[in-house]
């Protein structure tokens, strides 16, 4: 699959031709109504295998929370080995699932805000284990053993949903952006089987507004697995009904699985409003992709099919977002 050969800056006129040019040859389109990866025969026998380094790294990750914990405290004055922590242990715990990253395209340096396509809550983990950047996470993550520990020590923003605190949060936003550091967002507010792009909540686009930095678009590809002639879907996907052990008890049932992040050209954001941002990225994510999108994601937007849809997110998503 050909490199996007992508520069870290630079604007595009948001028609699909242009943006087709752009980015390149269009990844496989993903079914999520195959089998997932795990029903792979020798599944059980992959999970007897896998399941005791798992749970050792799990138990080496409360040491490494621990430590992680006790530099807070003491003013970050390890961070250089504190950083090497987290992306080691980010790693290592890929490793393990099984996951194989592939990446593409031009990796931002600093000082862009990166928007990013969601199927998975690997998605962040595949992101800190190779960049330095500051995530935009669901408050309720920041609860989860070990994960919620590592985000916290990598700088992690946490938003409330329902609460009403985007000033706030693009406030922080801006501030990471004007540093020079380099900030991710999952502006869909959920997540999807990864055959369709969902609608972009433009309202976090401000913060690269406001300081004037580019935007990045990520495009995240879990790809299939083929066995004997018989297809398989990535068992990576946390959407719907899919809970979270049973997921990951399926990703280390799985023989392994393919994720691509193609990294875009960066669109510029200057003189466009935050609406036209989320459009201009979303459609470069979707063309990568090979799924379909509109020049303005509102013309034919079906919303009451979308709230539906968010349902599931706690609290006044649409406060939020939009």
């Amino acid at each position: 699959m050909s490199d996007s050969n992508a520069s870290n800056s630079g604007s595009h006129s948001a028609d699909e031709a242009s943006v087709a040019q752009i980015v390149g040859e269009p990844l496989p389109h993903r079914e999520h109504s195959l089998a997932s990866s795990a029903a792979v025969p020798g599944g059980w026998l992959r999970l007897v295998w896998r399941t005791p380094d798992f749970i050792l790294h799990i138990g080496l990750g409360v040491v490494s929370a621990a430590w992680l914990s006790l530099d807070s405290a003491l003013g970050h004055r390890f961070s250089r080995y504190s950083d090497a922590l987290i992306r080691w242990w980010i790693r290592r715990a890929l490793k393990i699932l099984g996951i194989r990253p592939n990446l593409v395209g031009t990796i931002p340096a600093s000082g862009v805000l990166l928007v990013c396509n969601h199927v998975s809550w690997l998605d962040a983990l595949l992101v800190g284990g190779h960049l330095r950047c500051r995530f935009l996470v669901k408050q309720e993550v920041g609860s989860w053993p070990i994960i919620g520990q590592l985000l916290r020590s990598a700088g992690s923003t946490f938003i409330a949903r329902g609460a009403n605190k985007n000033a706030a949060v693009n406030d922080n936003l801006q501030g990471f952006l004007q540093n020079g550091e380099m900030a991710l967002i999952y502006p869909e507010a959920t997540t999807t089987w990864g055959d369709e792009v969902s609608y972009f909540f433009p309202r976090l686009f401000k913060s690269a507004i406001a300081a004037n930095a580019p935007v990045q678009p990520l495009a995240v590809s879990w790809g299939e697995l083929e066995r004997d002639g018989k297809r398989y879907r990535s068992a990576a996907p946390y959407t719907d009904d899919v809970n979270f052990i049973g997921n990951i008890r399926d990703m280390l049932m799985s023989p392994y699985t393919p994720v691509e992040l193609r990294f875009l050209p960066a669109i510029s954001s200057n003189g466009k409003g935050r609406d036209q941002l989320a459009s201009e990225t979303r459609l470069a994510i979707a063309t990568s992709l090979g799924l379909p999108a509109q020049v303005n994601q509102k013309q034919g937007l079906d919303w009451g099919l979308l709230i539906r849809r968010l349902r599931r997110v706690p609290g006044s998503w649409k406060a939020n977002y939009d």
